[in-house]
């Protein structure tokens, strides 16, 4: 199963999401109903708004759960003989998915700077860490977000060829900005970079 109580709570507000109750979390806050209250807001404990975590995270995970039929309870009951939660397994396969995905633009990344030896043995490197394929168990945002900052680095790779091509960097540079733009939406630590 999902492995970090963090990885659990976006799991549950995904859940949430899913199901077409937006991004509510079941888990209350007392400093969202000190928000709610200072803001004159009706309080429903049953839909407390979810501030607190990015939303990129919940919302990419919410549609991949929605596609296999998460938003409808009965589905996905746990039975007496289940070990683990089998929407726990959904996403821990995506985020494995997003690991994969990571490991193949690093790959290229690396090649185009280096040559292919080198970015050979990085991605072997990646692909036999016992810790980042622990993470992929936690359900955190970390393998959505480890891609798109490889696409991100990658596509501001290409415009740099480009403009040492004397070539316009325009359309990498700016799909690079866009993936760099999706990553501050999965976790507020990465606005660093802009910084």
């Amino acid at each position: 199963g999902v492995t970090s109580r963090t990885g659990i709570d976006q799991a549950q507000v995904r859940r949430e999401v899913a199901r077409g109750n937006g991004l509510t979390t079941k888990f209350i806050r007392p400093i969202t109903l000190q928000q709610m209250i200072e803001n004159e807001k009706e309080i429903n404990l049953l839909h407390i708004p979810e501030t607190y975590h990015s939303p990129l995270n919940i919302l990419v995970y919410a549609g991949v759960l929605k596609m296999v039929g998460a938003d409808d309870f009965e589905n996905y009951k746990m039975e007496v003989n289940d070990k683990l939660y089998k929407l726990d397994r959904i996403i821990a396969i995506t985020c494995a998915t997003f690991f994969l995905i990571a490991i193949g633009l690093n790959y290229l990344l690396i090649s185009r700077i280096f040559d292919a030896k080198i970015a050979s043995i990085v991605a072997l490197i990646m692909v036999f860490s016992d810790y980042m394929w622990k993470i992929t168990q936690t359900g955190l945002p970390q393998m959505l977000m480890l891609t798109l900052f490889s696409a991100a680095c990658y596509l501001a790779w290409r415009a740099v060829e480009a403009q040492e091509a004397e070539r316009k960097p325009l359309v990498p540079a700016l799909l690079s900005g866009f993936f760099f733009g999706l990553l501050a939406l999965s976790h507020w630590m990465t606005l660093w970079i802009f910084i």
